[in-house]
């Protein structure tokens, strides 16, 4: 897998907290959007023949999204991603695998699923990126499985931003419970929200967003680096002692 000098958004958020610093609206829409790149351009694969493969990634989540320290948003884990409407339908019927807090209704029920579970999934992330919490709040997983299950979404809170109307709508179109009503694709759903930062003179930059995340976690930069040259040296091969 390629390597990505950053931190995984569930740690970045923790540390947002953790130091006092509200989230900006360019980080926020710089994650939604490179998450959506990359849900799309997994969809879209297709073999060397041109076939699409089908590929549905089943665990988006904050720990899977990867902000590299230079502002680049990636995909990671691919642990139980299928390929193939047959290998998702017969993988997934009656087993359930994921996060309950990221599935889609359908995943939650052990459903079929196809491409439309990840994007009620990438909106769970981005409603949370907007509200500022979990979707599903429970200490009981049982309960946040029931909920994810009946598709319950609150409200989402109006934070004061532009056309908050808008936004709802290209969010409540991705969190609908039947997968028919949602977005067909990963890639309408993008093109829907990058109009709706457009419209709103909201500026997302990845330099931006790249240099924001060393003036404040510098410190944090460093850590990863020193953590790589430890496992770098670790994995150096022994020499070989003389006869």
């Amino acid at each position: 897998m390629e390597y990505v000098e950053g931190l995984d958004l569930n740690r970045l958020l923790q540390l947002f907290t953790k130091r006092g610093l509200g989230v900006p609206l360019k980080f926020v829409f710089q994650v939604i959007e490179g998450m959506l790149a990359g849900v799309s351009a997994v969809h879209q694969a297709r073999d060397e023949q041109g076939r699409s493969l089908g590929l549905v990634h089943m665990d988006i989540s904050p720990g899977n999204i990867l902000v590299s320290f230079e502002g680049e948003v990636k995909l990671c884990d691919f642990g139980i991603a299928r390929a193939t409407a047959r290998d998702i339908m017969s993988m997934s019927r009656g087993r359930i695998q994921g996060k309950f807090s990221y599935m889609s209704p359908e995943q939650a029920r052990g459903e079929d699923i196809d491409h439309r579970s990840d994007i009620y999934t990438c909106g769970i992330v981005m409603w949370e990126l907007l509200a500022g919490r979990k979707m599903y709040r429970s200490p009981d997983p049982r309960e946040v499985h029931r909920m994810a299950g009946n598709a319950e979404v609150p409200q989402l809170p109006d934070r004061g931003l532009p056309d908050h109307a808008g936004l709802h709508r290209i969010l409540g179109k991705a969190l609908r419970a039947e997968p028919g009503h949602r977005w067909d694709a990963a890639q309408d759903f993008r093109e829907a929200v990058i109009d709706w930062v457009h419209r709103n003179g909201i500026v997302v930059s990845q330099i931006e967003v790249g240099r924001f995340l060393t003036d404040h976690f510098g410190d944090e930069i460093l850590e990863v680096r020193r953590e790589r040259e430890r496992l770098l040296g670790a994995l150096a091969p022994i020499e070989e002692a003389p006869a």
